[in-house]
């Protein structure tokens, strides 16, 4: 028996998303403000933390993104 293996090229960005992108598009893609978002607000160039599953595909899909799962 012969297996091929196939593979395929991912690109993965190297920074996470900080609090800054993420909140820059809050109201202009309607996206939910994650838990604790004023206390991550103190440090905007942190990574955004809390996001829910749907926001963060919606954040993606409108940033010409793919997210991993």
């Amino acid at each position: 028996m012969e297996f091929i293996e196939i593979l395929q090229v991912v690109e993965v960005a190297v920074f996470p998303v900080t609090v800054k992108e993420y909140g820059d598009c809050i109201d202009v893609y309607r996206l939910s403000t994650p838990l604790n978002w004023c206390s991550q607000l103190e440090y905007p160039m942190r990574p955004v933390v809390g996001v829910t599953q749907e926001d963060a595909r919606r954040f993606c899909k409108y940033n010409s993104l793919k997210l991993l799962t």
